[in-house]
């Protein structure tokens, strides 16, 4: 962006001398500033509407000057642009801010003055050679909306138009104007390749400004030899001009004329006149084609070049003025190879079908006929009197290929929607762009509108010979394509039925004519046809709803919904969707009251009293995820993606509030209670209870058993023995302070892992403590630890609390040393829902914690150590 501060610096300068006020190409605001075209073609209209006239047409990348802004009343933004000697409006979608200058650019026309400031008023400091390259330092434009760039000569640096310059090199055909030298580089110290007599012919590949400021270009003659030679050795091929003819009106006899920017088909379209619209000619000009080219201006003003040929002094009588486009007057029209009826056909046309006319001519029999493009290769001659000027309109269309219906009548526009070969289209009215391209507007069965190209379009009905599948529980046959006609038969779930052509009645409604396996024949809804099951769409309400008898909010119910509910969508109007629920039942819902997936929903609150607890439980629509945070002062948050969470309609004891949004849920605990949080693929469950251990469910499982003796210590005792002892005297523990206890086993037996997660989930539990022995092959390890699970664990938060109380209170109660907390992955606490702690009490390895583990009152003191670390843990509120 160094060019910026250059030209910010100098725009102070400029400002100095009292140039007009300006801005900068960087900026969108303020205005003036330099834009580039960004869409394929881009047009200039009188007025900022698609409606104004067009005044010129820009292609992708050519650059525009923007002098302002307006938005109108169908609140589309509209620049005001000038370039190229005209002014006009603009989408401001098809142009983009220029944030940067080129390096370099061509000189593109012949004398191009270099002036001391960006406007023609200024004094000129340098004139330029036709093709020269020069480097660019800076652009601006002016109060007038006209671009300049600053240019750096070396000796001298000056401003000129953006007209004046191509970024492409432009002195491609040139010739020399005297006997010169080709040199290996461009200076004449260099090698001579070869030399060159008067007016031989060369190909321009660069330009370059040698350390003397001389202009050379490097040229490449017929039989392909390369180098350089200086710019006074050579000239551009010009084109040769003629006489200026007799000034006056002239017709357009040619139905496909342009007007050009400048005398040769490659240049600029800057409009496109009717059949025998008026132009008057004011100047003549004979091409290096030797093409005759006439300078003319339109009645609004244009100017341009058209083909001489194309124009007359005599307008074409009324029977031979023909629009762009013709439609087929009967079925049968028969296109010609020549333009008499003996000739040949080329191709039939159905009645209403569209016809672009590419030339006229009159036979020696007197008859009209017109040159039709049947296809990108094939033309034909229809006799003008098989054809009228009047579409096919209100009506039903087929699609001759897949088609694509945009927002307007070009490519460049956004694609609303695309339909494959043989489909049907509802035709309005039709339009001719200026690129004399007919289209067709179109209604969508959504009831908006939009334009499809015509030539995807025809009004002969095409067959779709296809099968498909009745894919709703509600299908009927009916005799006609309305509602109001009589049922013929219902057709089942599932059912094949073959498909013969589709059409569209004037309510907007599409139908198949069909036939049934029986040979019976009739018609049906296309929404309720598919061509696999697996294509239908399915919408899913927010929440708790109904499904009503029509598109309106006052109108009476067929039944209910749920939130989540599979419902098959049907088709749309307006902001209603017609859909069918599993039963069969039809009705009508409010699109944004529906989502196209199955949402994340919290469903179906059901609130129950046990005890002094309080439980809320939500179904959820699918097994989506769901975070758990535990806050400051006993604050819980569900958390999750999207949610649609139905909030309970009464007030939970002991619950301060509950709020949601679409990421959390969030629960309060009035003073004195905590809030417990469980949650599965089904379910998620909210207890809301006094703090402190007094009616808590723990849940305490002994680990090993029956025929799993667990580790055995030196002295053959064994873990599974010592686990049971412990668990059986920390239940008579914990239900002595008031909490409820439950052993997943109460003697020696054996239970997977699994039986025993399930007996903790099961039920309505708060905690899940499981008791085991240490072992290591080195008979010295010692120690107790705890150990806990946060990457699987729902409750994962609160088990690493949980596991750090019960491991600070045991070791303070048997005495042993402290190997911390530990997260893992042991199974009973990965998948368990509970807050849960697994603890290695001693090592049973170790000769001197075998000991203890024999020891009643070691295990005694174990229990009661596990109690004090679970009773701080519920005391705290977590």
């Amino acid at each position: 962006m160094k060019w910026l501060t250059k030209l910010v610096v100098f725009t102070l300068v400029f400002l100095t001398i009292s140039s007009p006020l300006h801005t900068y190409a960087e900026a969108t605001e303020p205005y003036p500033y330099i834009g580039k075209v960004i869409a394929d073609q881009a047009h200039l209209h009188k007025g900022a509407t698609d409606n104004y006239e067009v005044v010129a047409s820009f292609k992708k990348g050519e650059t525009v000057g923007v002098i302002g802004t307006f938005t109108n009343s169908a609140n589309e933004e509209w620049l005001n642009i000038a370039a190229n000697g005209y002014k006009g409006w603009m989408k401001k979608a098809n142009v983009t801010a220029v944030k940067d200058s080129p390096a370099s650019l061509y000189v593109s026309s012949q004398n191009a003055e270099v002036r001391k400031g960006a406007s023609t008023t200024y004094q000129s400091v340098a004139t330029l050679d036709y093709g020269q390259k020069i480097s660019i330092i800076d652009s601006f434009i002016n109060s007038a909306g006209s671009i300049w760039y600053r240019a750096d000569l070396g000796s001298v640096q000056g401003w000129i138009m953006k007209e004046q310059l191509s970024s492409t090199s432009v002195l491609t055909n040139a010739q020399t104007i005297k006997d010169a030298s080709i040199h290996s580089g461009a200076h004449p110290s260099y090698r001579i390749v070869t030399t060159l007599s008067a007016q031989t012919q060369l190909t321009v590949i660069d330009t370059f400004k040698n350390s003397q400021q001389e202009v050379w270009y490097k040229v490449e003659t017929n039989d392909g030899l390369q180098g350089w030679i200086q710019s006074g050795n050579i000239e551009a091929v010009k084109e040769n001009s003629n006489t200026t003819p007799e000034a006056g009106s002239y017709y357009v006899v040619e139905i496909e004329s342009k007007i050009h920017s400048g005398a040769l088909d490659s240049y600029r379209v800057v409009y496109q006149p009717k059949l025998n619209e008026n132009l008057q000619v004011i100047d003549e000009f004979t091409n290096n084609l030797n093409q005759k080219w006439y300078r003319v201006q339109t009645e609004n003003g244009t100017q341009g070049w058209i083909l001489a040929s194309d124009l007359q002094t005599e307008p074409l009588p009324d029977s031979q003025v023909v629009s762009n486009y013709v439609y087929a007057k009967t079925d049968g029209v028969v296109a010609r190879k020549g333009a008499l009826s003996s000739y040949g056909a080329v191709e039939t046309f159905a009645k209403s079908d569209d016809l672009r006319v590419i030339d006229t001519f009159v036979n020696n029999k007197n008859e009209f006929w017109l040159r039709i493009q049947i296809s990108d290769q094939t033309a034909g001659w229809v006799l003008a009197d098989q054809t009228t000027n009047t579409p096919k309109l209100n009506a039903t269309h087929y699609l001759n290929e897949n088609g694509v219906v945009r927002s307007g009548a070009l490519d460049s526009y956004r694609v609303l929607a695309s339909f494959p070969k043989n489909s049907a289209v509802y035709v309005m009215d039709t339009f001719v762009n200026n690129n004399k391209e007919l289209w067709y507007r179109v209604k969508l069965e959504t009831g908006a509108t939009g334009w499809i190209n015509a030539s995807s379009v025809t009004t002969k009905t095409l067959m779709i010979n296809s099968t498909y599948k009745v894919g709703t529980n509600n299908t009927y046959l009916y005799r006609g394509a309305l509602y109001t006609y009589s049922k013929v038969t219902k057709l089942s779930y599932n059912t094949s039925v073959k498909v013969l052509y589709e059409f569209i009645n004037n309510n907007n409604q599409h139908w198949y004519n069909v036939q049934l396996s029986n040979g019976k024949k009739g018609w049906v809804p296309k929404p309720e046809l598919f061509t696999s099951l697996s294509e239908r769409d399915f919408v899913y309400p927010l929440g708790q709803n109904v499904l009503r008898k029509s598109a309106t909010s006052s109108s009476g119910y067929n039944t209910k919904v749920s939130a989540g509910e599979q419902l098959l969508y049907l088709w749309t109007h307006n902001e209603w969707i017609n859909v069918e629920n599993s039963k069969g039942v039809r009705g009508w819902i409010l699109k944004d009251q529906t989502r196209e997936f199955i949402p994340n929903i919290f469903q179906n609150p059901k609130v129950t009293q046990s005890g002094n607890a309080t439980t809320l439980i939500w179904d959820k629509s699918l097994n989506f995820s769901v975070g758990n945070k535990l806050l400051a002062n006993g604050v819980v948050q569900l958390t999750g993606s999207k949610l649609h969470t139905v909030l309970p309609s009464q007030s939970i004891k002991g619950l301060k509030s509950i709020s949601a949004t679409s990421s959390a849920i969030t629960l309060t605990p009035a003073p004195g209670y905590m809030i417990q949080v469980r949650n599965n693929s089904k379910q998620a469950q909210v207890k809301v209870m006094p703090i402190g251990l007094a009616g808590k469910k723990i849940v305490i499982d002994a680990g090993h058993g029956d025929h799993d003796p667990g580790a055995i210590g030196p002295t053959k005792l064994r873990e599974k023995d010592v686990t049971l002892d412990v668990s059986k005297k920390l239940k008579a523990e914990l239900e002595r302070q008031g909490a409820t206890v439950i052993l997943t086993r109460s003697d020696d037996t054996y239970l997977t892992l699994a039986e025993r997660v399930a007996i903790a989930n099961a039920a309505d539990n708060d905690a899940f403590i499981s008791i085991h022995a240490n072992a290591n092959v080195s008979t010295s390890a010692r120690g107790t630890e705890t150990y806990y699970n946060t990457a699987y664990n729902f409750n994962g938060p609160r088990s690493s609390i949980l596991a750090g109380y019960i491991q600070d209170s045991l070791v303070d109660r048997i005495n042993t040393y402290d190997r911390g907390t530990k997260t893992a992955n042991f199974y009973v606490i990965k998948n368990n829902e509970l807050p849960s702690a697994l603890v290695e009490i001693a090592f049973i390895s170790n000769p001197n914690e075998e000991s203890m583990l024999k020891s009643d009152i070691v295990r005694g003191q174990a229990a009661v150590g596990i109690a004090e670390g679970i009773k701080k843990y519920f005391t705290g509120g977590y």
